[in-house]
């Protein structure tokens, strides 16, 4: 049994050893140079705005403000001198959260941003942790709650809106246009307003009386409508909004006449997405003619949708990129008779699972296509179409799109079955052909988006496409992450 001396002597030479383990740790720690630490702060902050994301108001562009100042001090510090960092926020009604830490949060970001353009996201989660619908009057009740607490935190500095996003009813909008001064917003660029509500609770005075809130915003040129599923775009009579002014708009859950009223009363559009639910409450067609439109995008949200009703009532003389989503019957007569009225150059067509036989039709229209892309084509729909365009390369002895450069086609295998196999042959002669013309395809891309995938092409089927490359055709076959060339 030891004496209590060699214990205190072995627990000396113990801390003796820890001492000197600590100080050759401090002494490596001294010695490392991480670059992030020798930067100048200059490059730091350069760095940190680089974190943005390009959309100030996607999902996650407000962590880079908070993430970044947790990791040291010092980043904390430089994080807190940067006011571009803490200019986007987004806010959500959540009646768990006590309505002054949420005014304390705004003041504190508001403060930090100093005098740079905002960016603001109002919107209201269904029931947000309450139990209550979205239609309910108890739900909107928590919303003009929440508004009159926050919005006098918001509304000063008006001035410096430049993107907007609200979810409200007609009564708070009135309510909010009350107390803007009459400078209106003069440097609001994009304005969302989402599902319009008519005004809740009865006999309300003010149900006629226009909203003018945003009819005084010089710069606004970028508009997103939202419509409700039961409410079409009636609902946004109620509101003063510059259509003239506009270059770009997007319309969510729209109906086919519903896109052409608006197309109406936008002449100035330069870019336009609709997705339309339906073509149901069909009213009166409107036809236009917007001389500057150059992109035109129609996706599609339902199984029975008439794109015909829109492409028929349009003319688009500046019109290069069309995008059509899935839609009910054939189109290519409507959209030859579009492409011939509006004498338009297409370099950019994009289509949604549309038949082969349809494609190739309305390719016959587009001989100054560039860039074809299909996406959300199953894998045997895939195959069709490569043996139509290789069978038509030649039709007539005209080549079809003699111009294009890039084929992009994202594919869906749904069918386990051997039948359902890629067939690489097709694909290989297909290539081929297009490398021999006199404007050889340069770019080509098919990438399969399920979780069922075909086989992957062989020693042989490889040889060929990578031939394909030396002549200099870039080739992407495979999955997403990964290509099988």
């Amino acid at each position: 049994m030891a004496s209590p001396d060699s214990r205190r002597r072995r627990i000396a030479e113990i801390d003796e050893e820890i001492a000197r383990l600590q100080a050759e740790r401090q002494a490596l720690a001294d010695c490392l140079t991480f670059p992030v630490v020798t930067l100048p702060v200059e490059i730091v902050s350069q760095i940190f705005m680089y974190c943005l994301p390009d959309d100030p108001l996607a999902p996650g562009a407000f962590d880079p403000a908070v993430v970044l100042g947790q990791v040291c001090r010092l980043w904390r510090d430089i994080a807190l001198s940067l006011p571009d960092l803490w200019s986007s926020w987004s806010l959500a009604v959540d009646g768990n959260i006590p309505f002054g830490r949420v005014v304390m949060g705004i003041n504190l970001w508001m403060s930090r941003s100093q005098n740079r353009p905002l960016s603001i996201r109002l919107h209201h989660r269904d029931g947000a942790g309450n139990d209550v619908s979205y239609a309910d009057e108890c739900w909107w009740e928590l919303v003009s709650d929440f508004e009159r607490e926050v919005m006098p935190s918001i509304v000063p500095h008006h001035r410096r809106w430049k993107k907007l996003e609200l979810n409200d009813p007609l009564t708070h909008l009135r309510d909010l246009a009350k107390v803007i001064p009459t400078d209106g917003l003069p440097h609001l660029t994009h304005l969302l307003l989402g599902s319009v509500q008519l005004d809740w609770g009865a006999n309300n005075p003010d149900e006629d009386e226009p909203v003018t809130l945003f009819a005084d915003a010089p710069q606004l040129q970028n508009l997103h409508l939202v419509l409700e599923e039961d409410g079409g775009l009636e609902r946004f009579d109620h509101v003063e909004l510059p259509y003239g002014q506009l270059t770009s708009f997007t319309g969510t859950s729209f109906g086919s006449c519903e896109s052409l009223t608006l197309l109406d009363k936008a002449p100035s559009l330069v870019d336009c997405v609709f997705y339309i639910g339906s073509t149901e409450h069909m009213g009166i067609p409107i036809s236009s003619d917007l001389p500057h439109l150059q992109s035109l995008k129609l996706f599609t949200t339902g199984p029975k949708v008439d794109l015909a009703i829109v492409l028929e009532n349009l003319t688009l003389p500046a019109l290069e990129t069309l995008v059509l989503g899935r839609h009910q019957g054939r189109v290519e007569n409507d959209l030859a008779s579009l492409l011939l009225r509006s004498e338009c150059a297409i370099q950019h067509f994009s289509c949604q699972s549309m038949d082969s036989d349809e494609l190739v039709d309305c390719l016959e229209y587009m001989p100054t296509l560039m860039t074809l892309d299909l996406f959300d084509y199953d894998q045997r729909e895939v195959v069709e179409v490569i043996r139509h365009l290789d069978f038509n390369l030649d039709k007539h002895g005209v080549e079809l799109i003699s111009n294009l450069q890039t084929i992009a086609i994202q594919c869906q295998k749904w069918d386990k079955g051997h039948e359902a196999e890629f067939s690489y042959n097709a694909l290989i002669a297909l290539l081929q052909a297009m490398s021999k013309r006199r404007t050889p395809l340069r770019h080509f891309r098919l990438v399969w988006t399920s979780s069922l995938l075909p086989r992957k092409p062989n020693a042989r089927e490889v040889g060929n496409l990578k031939d394909l490359t030396k002549g200099g055709m870039n080739i992407y076959v495979g999955t997403p992450e990964r290509s099988w060339i």
